[in-house]
């Protein structure tokens, strides 16, 4: 009788050992998989997605030029002028407020409401609208990408804004490359306050 209840004893625990490892593995694996989880997120490639009308990756129109302060840290503000380069197609004054080292820059009339968002090639090399437009892209890659623009403007010398009314998107060229080098993003039915015809289409 002994050695059964001894039998069954050693059973037991032995169950329990198993039980007991089960559980740390399957802990293990929760810890492993919440550890990785940041680390996707942070890698998703919307990160690096211009929507028009919508957003330049994480800054978005809906944000005031408060937001963005907060978010970014201090901007560099400039006041422009309309008529004048480098925004020679401008119909009226405005306000720029710019983080140089991350690429971005919003545009606003009153100091607070953010009116457009500008991305720059130099520091979101890898940025791309949701149809594939980059800081490599051509004229006739965004022709193709979005048709015939609504109005080209020109801001300066050796330069063209192609501009997209109703996507809200708009596209700066230099002549030199003849690439991308800007791309703006305003609310769709939004541009006539910003360009005026200085080119037709």
């Amino acid at each position: 009788m002994a050695c059964a209840g001894t039998a069954v004893g050693l059973a037991r625990w032995s169950q329990f050992v198993r039980a007991g490892t089960i559980a740390k593995t399957a802990v293990g694996i929760l810890v492993s998989l919440l550890l990785v989880a940041p680390v996707v997120t942070s890698r998703s490639p919307t990160d690096a997605l211009i929507v028009p009308g919508v957003r330049v990756g994480k800054w978005t129109l809906a944000m005031t030029v408060d937001d963005l302060v907060r978010m970014n840290g201090p901007a560099t503000s400039a006041f422009v002028m309309a008529g004048h380069e480098p925004e020679a197609d401008a119909i009226r004054d405005f306000k720029w407020y710019a983080w140089p080292s991350l690429g971005i820059a919003a545009i606003t009339f009153d100091g607070h409401g953010t009116e457009a968002l500008t991305a720059e090639a130099k520091m979101l090399s890898s940025y791309k609208t949701d149809r594939g437009i980059g800081f490599q892209s051509v004229r006739e890659d965004v022709r193709n990408a979005y048709g015939t623009p609504t109005v080209i403007t020109a801001p300066q010398r050796g330069q063209i804004t192609l501009v997209y009314d109703q996507a809200g998107v708009a596209f700066r060229i230099g002549a030199d490359r003849g690439t991308v080098h800007m791309i703006y993003v305003f609310r769709p039915g939004g541009a006539r306050r910003f360009w005026q015809c200085a080119v037709t289409c």
